[in-house]
């Protein structure tokens, strides 16, 4: 009997396991034909209109194979279920499909560098394992960051240049307790910082630059310790550094620029980051000395604290040529007072400057015979007696006078109406950074507006402590009063004075440019569409062409790049900064300061300067010719010169060559230009010619900025068929505008630490 009851339980435990297993297989297999439905929908919107490419990496997307050997996608060696889907840098153009909130098991996701467009589904945050999130570099748009607090797996989030992101940090972003990476820079991200951000303990890297941010850093950032890149550059952030702040002692890099901060300098800043290597803190409101603390800072590569408030002096002859032997006493004694990195024929000093002993040679170099030293005196004592004395006869006559201590003749400043030190304090309030436009290398650029009329200018204020500064200055005003042209930035006025603590002062006082300049617009704004960026490249070739042929004397700019073309109201494009400009007398150039060559001593900006200055060519106007070609690939790429995918003998002037030889331009344009391209596919389909119309523009503008930046300059084409061909493109866009098409509106919008 008991065996009986015994064979019926075994039985039936075999039946019941039977079943479990059946059950357990029907569960199985109906999971992965949701996983493969849903990829299969994750591809169809993935594909748009241009993306029939028969090499397309999509295409092994079908059921002939099982879907976990399909491209960029990775499966768990158990479940055979999508673990990872990685399609960056594809050149897919189409949005994401909520279907990928189906894939449960997925724990990376990376879709970045592509050129995606519309809302992130809400879907995404169905995703209960996912732990790498990379859409960055599409032209996604809305609000995702509430979505993503249910991933509470998250290590790294990267939604940078998504211009079209509207969101605000929650404060649930404190669920997110195994974050590691916050990126979302260059995104219409605005709002607080939440104080729930200190529960992000485990975060490395928080980078929300150029967004929209405002309010105050929370004192809760303190309790990130583990953190090493912090980057709020450009926000409108205000009030103070917490103090708390400085329990991030692991930090590397940090950098508050452009925001509204104020108080004192951080003065604990080189106890609280003693491992410190980059440091930003500039076009703030910090106000007081420069903390002796950064002398703890052994590591420091670079530090900015300019456009802010600060006083005290500072020894700076970093990355000069320096040589012989540093001493221990006056100024030297004083480490928070002297910069000498970047000088590596230095030796002695103090030890915690760590440079090398001096050699015994290296000090004998440097001593003076007893003759040598007496012979100095007497020459230094006469010089001294010269010295009061012509000091007596220039007060005398009157010339000590307070007008400027540079005492410029006024036929090299022009004959601009001449502005007063008081009127131009007034007119920026006080320089306040709150006006703060521009920063250049030969200074600081205030939006302002005069007294009485109200009218809007920018004011340029010269950095007199940059010796090529004044060079740049005169350069400027001799230029700009021998020439007229509606491509031109207008002059007002100008400044050489003093301030008012006695200090030498100029200025130069435009016309402010409501709309910025074109880098903004193509690096940060992202706005342009084709028809704007053809009419900003005419206005621009009118400009050089008129300098070069219908001006006298002839003009080189010798620094064309996209922050000098200022844009005003009517998105009219005016060329600025004549501050390298060359005056061209037949073959001679005429010089602002003596001692300037010609050749090696033009500077221009890296990038953009033709390769035959960098050998000892002399300045013409094919090295203009040169930098505008670059700028209309960089107008149709959307990439800078020196975009860090340019190396290994690629520049951008071969990058797009090979592009057109290729036929595969659309792989390389920008992504607004390509999602321009999709409003019109939408709107007209494959009917007509508009699509090719569109393409046909944008590789005329490439092969027009290929032929300008050829290599040798005598193949370069001028200024004036340049314009002629720019005149062809626009005239057949205008063709095609003139058609019914209705083209919806958008909105406008301005990691490494994780192994």
């Amino acid at each position: 009997m008991k065996i009986r009851h015994l064979r019926m339980i075994l039985l039936l435990l075999s039946q019941f396991s039977h079943f479990a297993l059946c059950l357990a297989s029907k569960t199985t297999s109906y999971s992965d034909e949701t996983d493969q439905l849903s990829l299969l929908d994750i591809k169809n919107s993935l594909l748009d209109a241009r993306s029939n490419d028969p090499e397309s990496e999509l295409n092994s997307w079908n059921t002939s194979v099982h879907f976990c050997q399909w491209q960029g996608i990775t499966c768990g060696s158990l479940h055979q279920r999508v673990t990872a889907l990685r399609l960056a840098q594809r050149g897919l153009g189409g949005t994401l499909s909520s279907s990928v909130g189906n894939l449960t098991f997925l724990k990376t996701l990376d879709l970045s560098a592509n050129k995606l467009r519309g809302p992130l589904p809400e879907e995404i945050g169905f995703l209960p394992r996912l732990q790498i999130l990379n859409l960055s570099t599409n032209t996604f748009k809305g609000p995702v960051l509430l979505h993503l607090v249910n991933c509470s797996e998250l290590l790294s989030i990267d939604l940078s240049r998504n211009n079209g992101l509207t969101d605000t940090i929650p404060s649930q972003i404190g669920f997110l307790s195994k974050l590691q990476i916050f990126i979302m820079g260059q995104t219409n991200l605005g709002g607080e910082i939440p104080s729930s951000i200190g529960n992000l303990s485990a975060l490395l890297d928080l980078s929300l630059y150029y967004t929209y941010l405002q309010g105050r850093i929370p004192i809760e950032m303190g309790k990130l310790k583990h953190m090493k890149r912090l980057d709020f550059t450009m926000n409108s952030l205000s009030g103070t550094v917490p103090a708390a702040l400085y329990n991030l002692s692991d930090i590397k890099e940090i950098s508050f620029t452009g925001n509204g901060l104020s108080g004192n300098f951080p003065p604990m800043l080189g106890v609280g980051f003693p491992h410190l290597r980059l440091g930003y803190f500039g076009l703030n409101n910090f106000t007081g000395g420069v903390p002796p603390t950064l002398s703890n800072i052994s590591g420091l590569e670079g530090i900015d604290l300019g456009g802010n408030q600060l006083e005290g002096k500072i020894f700076n002859v970093s990355f000069n040529q320096l040589e012989g032997e540093v001493p221990i006493e006056g100024p030297f004694a004083n480490l928070s007072s002297i910069y000498l990195q970047g000088n590596k024929r230095l030796c002695g000093g103090l030890p915690q400057l760590g440079l090398p002993r001096c050699s015994k040679k290296q000090i004998s170099k440097q001593r003076m015979s007893t003759k040598a030293i007496i012979g100095t005196a007497i020459t230094l004592s006469a010089c001294l007696i010269l010295a009061v004395v012509l000091l007596c006869l220039l007060m005398r006559k009157g010339l000590g006078s307070k007008t400027t201590a540079l005492s410029i003749p006024s036929n090299k400043l022009g004959t601009f109406p001449r502005l007063s030190y008081k009127e131009l304090l007034k007119a920026t309030d006080e320089f306040s950074t709150r006006n703060l436009i521009g920063v250049g290398s030969f200074g600081l650029v205030y939006r302002g507006a005069l007294e009485g009329d109200g009218k809007l200018i920018a004011v340029k204020v010269m950095n007199l402590a940059n010796r090529g500064a004044v060079r740049s200055f005169l350069a400027e005003c001799k230029v700009l009063s021998k020439v007229r042209h509606r491509n031109l930035l207008p002059i007002l006025s100008y400044c050489s004075s003093l301030d008012s603590k006695g200090n030498d002062f100029m200025a130069l006082v435009f016309e402010l440019m409501p709309n910025g300049n074109l880098d903004t617009w193509l690096h940060v704004s992202r706005n342009l569409k084709l028809s704007q960026r053809v009419d900003i490249a005419i206005d621009f070739a009118s400009a050089l062409d008129y300098l070069h042929h219908h001006c006298e004397p002839q003009v080189v700019h010798c620094d064309m790049k996209p922050s000098n073309v200022l844009l005003d109201s009517d998105m009219v494009a005016h060329v600025g900064d004549f501050g390298l400009a060359k005056i061209l007398h037949g073959t001679v150039i005429d010089d602002f300061s003596k001692g300037q060559s010609s050749s090696s001593a033009v500077k221009g900006t890296v990038g953009y300067v033709p390769p035959e200055y960098g050998m000892g060519g002399s300045v013409s106007t094919e090295g203009d010719v040169y930098s505008y070609g670059i700028l209309l690939l960089e107008m149709i790429t959307g990439k800078k010169p020196t975009d860090v995918i340019f190396k290994d003998g690629i520049n951008i002037h071969t990058f797009c060559s090979s592009a057109i030889s290729e036929s595969s331009l659309i792989k390389i344009l920008d992504l607004q230009l390509l999602e321009e391209m999709d409003i019109h596919l939408d709107n007209v389909g494959k009917e007509g010619h508009t699509e090719q119309t569109l393409q046909d523009g944008v590789v005329a503008l490439t092969e027009l900025g290929i032929a300008c930046s050829v290599e040798n300059p005598y193949l370069r084409i001028g200024t004036g068929q340049a314009l002629h061909e720019l005149h062809k493109i626009r005239e057949k866009l205008l063709q095609f505008k003139r058609q019914p098409i209705k083209v919806p509106s958008f909105p406008h919008e301005d990691s490494k630490y994780l192994s």
